[in-house]
C-alpha cells in the first residue's frame, strides 16, 4: 500500500489507472495523451494540465502543494494527480490574497481553516 494515501485515494488512483489504459488517446503522432478523468464528481487531472491550464510555473505548482495549498490525490508513476476544483479554487484565493499583499506565510494560515470545512 502506498504511503500518505487513505484506501479511497488508493481506489481513485487505481480507477484512474485503468481509464488511462482503456482510453489510451493517440494524438495522432503516435503519443499518448492522458485525458482528465471525472471519477465520482471529481475530476482528477495530471500537474502538466495543471500548469498549463492556469498559466502557472512548475516549481510554483510544487512549491503550492509542499506549503499545503493543494493536496495531491494520487500518484501515476512519477506524476502527481490533483482534484481540479480544489485546485481551482485554492489557486483563486492564493492569487487573491497574493493581490492583497498577504505572503505565503500568511496566506497558509487563512486557507487551512477553509479547506478544513470543505470537506
Amino acid at each position: 500500500m502506498q504511503k500518505g494515501l487513505d484506501n479511497r485515494s488508493l481506489c481513485d488512483t487505481l480507477i484512474y489507472d485503468k481509464l488511462l489504459k482503456a482510453l489510451a488517446l493517440s494524438d495522432g503522432d503516435g503519443d499518448v495523451k492522458e485525458p482528465a478523468v471525472t471519477n465520482m464528481s471529481k475530476k482528477i487531472v495530471l500537474s502538466k494540465d495543471i500548469v498549463e491550464k492556469y498559466n502557472i510555473a512548475y516549481p510554483t505548482l510544487t512549491h503550492y502543494t509542499n506549503l499545503g495549498f493543494f493536496t495531491v490525490v494520487g500518484r501515476k508513476g512519477n506524476k502527481r494527480l490533483y482534484d481540479e476544483e480544489e485546485v481551482k479554487r485554492c489557486l483563486m484565493q492564493v492569487r487573491e490574497l497574493r493581490k492583497q499583499g498577504y505572503p505565503l506565510r500568511l496566506i497558509r494560515e487563512k486557507i487551512k481553516p477553509l479547506r478544513s470545512q470543505v470537506v
